[in-house]
């Protein structure tokens, strides 16, 4: 007895301390939604993390308690890794809306170059306090992380890891335990964890996985909501978005039509009410009612997203055009280079016949070397055994010969020359010997 005493004694005070601890994580959510309002998104994420931290350890990683507090961490991550990627715009923003502190611009100065100069020096003389803010931003989310830690499987430090990270793994285990939910609420919770999932895809230029996470939450509201329901009509466009940032734009100009027509359906069911409302003159009361004027002015604000949706597809239509233009001067480009002997470009060879490729392979199927001596050039035996010379080289050697013959001319007449004189000298002295005898 005094066991089980004891062990119900536990069990209440277990409870007890659950109860506690759900209690003060509604608090800090609480808190945490009123920072987001107010847009202080780093002391949102804090709020936020602290309550995942008391219900992660009171219930559990994957209990149904824990889901809302994943969703609004991962949001409000999701919303600061967009305020941290587009911190240097949001100074600059800051600077063009706030007056220099260390220039004053001549209003009634119209001079070009003037003008340019100024711009310059206000430039430089961006607010002290503006940079102050935008870094104590950034600074704050990072001492939030650090102080917080993460509260996924691993304990892994948050400093570690990037926002946009974070908010996946948050809002991928709300997603999960929501889908585990047969709860209409929960399914629809569902989708919204997907869109968000989109959203997060598409900041991280991946378009493809957006699409399909917004393919599953179009699919759970289309099977759950009215098909007039703006919730519907928000999705498609987030999947024009998407098809559009990932050039497959046949597709975005589809979302988008349907979105137009879940709008267009939107404000025919709203104008029926309204209309009802009038076509009871006793109630006047009724028709200058709160709701009354809620309708009209939904219709109101339909109306005025009707132009920018049409103007969407008129874009994904205008990109469809330059990117088929783009493909086809590419085309144009690579075939000209492929075929076009011009200016020095090669020519695409044509391939043998099958016939021809048969007989190119010997009987133990080896491809055959190519026979290409009829391409060889053989040499012209040359006439008289004399190698063919050109006109300048032919007329050099008549010339040769023509000097030599006259060489052996000369030759020959002074042999004639000391054969005669040598034969006189003969007959002198055969003279001078006769008169001696």
């Amino acid at each position: 007895m005094a066991t089980e005493a004891a062990s119900a004694s536990s069990s209440a005070s277990e409870s007890s301390e659950k109860s506690e601890a759900i209690k003060k994580a509604s608090e800090l959510l609480a808190q945490g939604k009123r920072n987001m309002v107010c847009g202080e998104i780093p002391k949102a994420v804090s709020f936020y993390e602290e309550a995942v931290q008391l219900l992660v350890k009171s219930c559990g990683e994957l209990s149904r308690d824990c889901a809302d507090a994943y969703y609004s961490c991962g949001s409000a991550l999701l919303e600061l890794g967009r305020m941290e990627t587009s911190v240097l715009g949001a100074a600059l923003d800051g600077a063009d809306t706030q007056p220099g502190d260390g220039s004053e611009v001549d209003k009634t100065e119209t001079d070009a170059s003037e003008v340019s100069k100024q711009k310059t020096v206000v430039d430089k003389d961006i607010s002290q306090e503006t940079m102050e803010g935008v870094e104590s931003t950034v600074t704050a989310a990072a001492s939030k992380e650090e102080e917080s830690g993460s509260a996924e499987p691993g304990n892994k430090s948050a400093d570690d890891v990037p926002n946009f990270q974070l908010s996946w793994e948050y809002l991928d285990l709300a997603k999960v335990i929501y889908l585990k939910s047969d709860a209409a609420a929960d399914q629809l919770k569902a989708a919204e964890c997907y869109i968000r999932l989109g959203e997060l895809s598409m900041e991280t230029e991946q378009h493809a996985t957006a699409a399909e996470d917004l393919e599953n939450a179009l699919k759970i509201q289309q099977k759950l909501l009215p098909a007039d329901d703006r919730l519907i009509a928000e999705t498609h466009y987030q999947l024009g978005l998407a098809y559009g940032l990932g050039k497959e734009f046949e597709l975005a100009i589809k979302h988008y039509t349907e979105a137009i027509g879940v709008i267009e359906a939107k404000i025919v069911s709203l104008s029926k009410l309204v209309e009802e409302a009038a076509a009871d003159d006793d109630d006047k009361e009724k028709l200058e009612s709160d709701q009354v004027k809620k309708y009209q002015d939904e219709i109101k604000e339909l109306q005025e997203l009707l132009p920018e949706m049409k103007n969407k597809i008129e874009d994904s239509r205008e990109e469809a055009k330059d990117m088929e233009k783009m493909k086809n001067m590419a085309k144009e480009l690579l075939g000209f280079s492929g075929s076009s002997t011009k200016f020095g470009s090669p020519t695409k060879k044509s391939e043998p016949p099958a016939s021809d490729k048969s007989a190119e392979v010997d009987e133990n199927g080896q491809r055959k070397a190519t026979d290409i001596a009829h391409l060889v050039r053989k040499k012209r035996k040359p006439d008289n055994d004399e190698p063919p010379v050109s006109n300048g080289q032919e007329s050099k050697k008549i010339k040769q010969g023509d000097s030599s013959r006259e060489t052996s001319t000369d030759v020959k007449t002074s042999s004639r020359m000391d054969a005669s004189g040598s034969d006189d000298k003969l007959d002198a002295e055969q003279n001078v010997a006769t008169a001696s005898d």
